[in-house]
């Protein structure tokens, strides 16, 4: 099974069970890490996006319209 698979399940049989407010779950090791890479994956496509843009822009020599040439 998926890290992805396997928390999502984890998080619906703590909904399931209805945890009280008053126990604090929390992931360790690996899924701690795949959580905290999600978390920042929007950040990350948002980066990549706005570096292809400047690179293109760059490359063309224009960051009004990186992608038509005028030559």
């Amino acid at each position: 099974m998926a890290l992805g698979q396997a928390t999502q399940l984890i998080d619906q049989a703590e909904r399931a069970i209805g945890f009280p407010s008053t126990i604090n779950a929390s992931f360790q090791g690996t899924a701690a890490a795949f959580q905290s890479s999600l978390a920042s994956e929007p950040v990350l496509i948002l980066a990549a996006l706005a570096t292809v843009y400047i690179v293109l822009g760059v490359l063309y020599e224009s960051y009004i319209h990186p992608i038509e040439s005028d030559k």
